[in-house]
């Protein structure tokens, strides 16, 4: 099978990689493992409204503002 698209070669190739990984909470049940990562967005966005001030910032800067955050 030839793809010359490289988007659908790269959906393509994330699927075949992916696919044993993707329903790992109906797996295991009992581990109560949550099928979205939508509690992740609302974990960081006090992160990211820190940073976002900063906006002119270097990358180092940002990144050690977020190490200090996370470790106090």
């Amino acid at each position: 099978m030839i793809l010359s698209h490289k988007r659908v070669r790269s959906a393509r190739h994330s699927l075949k990689n992916n696919l044993p990984f993707l329903f790992t909470y109906q797996k295991y049940p009992k581990l109560n493992i949550p099928n979205t990562t939508n509690s992740l967005g609302g974990s960081f966005s006090h992160l990211k409204e820190k940073v976002g001030i900063h906006r002119g910032s270097r990358e180092l800067i940002k990144r050690k503002m977020i190490e200090d955050i996370l470790t106090n």
